[in-house]
């Protein structure tokens, strides 16, 4: 790779033509006093080809992460909330999500959720809203009780790559 890029940020480097590909061309240079033989590749143009290089990467690998929520982390509600509504950066497919309602263990104790045997009581869910390439993503909720609820996540880009997350959220009246 670092022979390949100090092809490109050498000024000397020649740029070599095939044999007779541009033979017409040759001439019609030739009277505007371009000779190919020392024709040199500009610093500026190299430092360009490896900047597009070095950014396509980038932009091949770009996610689409959760911008928005709806409850957020850490929201409290004095009432159950109808929907949950998720806003990704582009499009994306929730292949997976699942609501628990925590025991009173679990949401009283930081570890209690890491290491506890009690999962807490999942609440089912409609999954018509699943395996939909969208951006805003709107997921009907059965009437909920008092408690702290857990929404485990996980999407799929448009590019392929697998997104997942957590909100978290509260109820104090039900």
């Amino acid at each position: 790779m670092q022979k390949f890029l100090s092809l490109f940020l050498n000024p000397e480097l020649p740029l070599s033509f095939a044999n007779g590909a541009f033979s017409g061309a040759k001439e019609i240079v030739k009277k505007h006093l371009i000779n190919f033989k020392t024709f040199r590749i500009p610093r500026t143009i190299a430092v360009a080809k490896v900047s597009i290089l070095l950014l396509m990467p980038v932009t091949a690998n770009s996610h689409s992460p959760l911008i928005s929520s709806n409850p957020q982390d850490g929201e409290i509600f004095h009432e159950a909330p109808t929907e949950i509504v998720m806003v990704f950066k582009s499009a994306a497919k929730l292949i997976k999500v699942n609501l628990t309602k925590l025991s009173v263990e679990q949401s009283k104790s930081l570890l209690g959720g890491l290491f506890g045997t009690d999962s807490g009581e999942q609440v089912f869910l409609d999954t018509t809203f699943l395996m939909k390439i969208k951006v805003r993503h709107v997921i009907p909720l059965p009437q909920l009780r008092k408690g702290d609820y857990s929404l485990v996540w996980r999407a799929m880009g448009e590019d392929g790559h697998v997104i997942k997350g957590e909100l978290n959220f509260k109820i104090l009246d039900g």
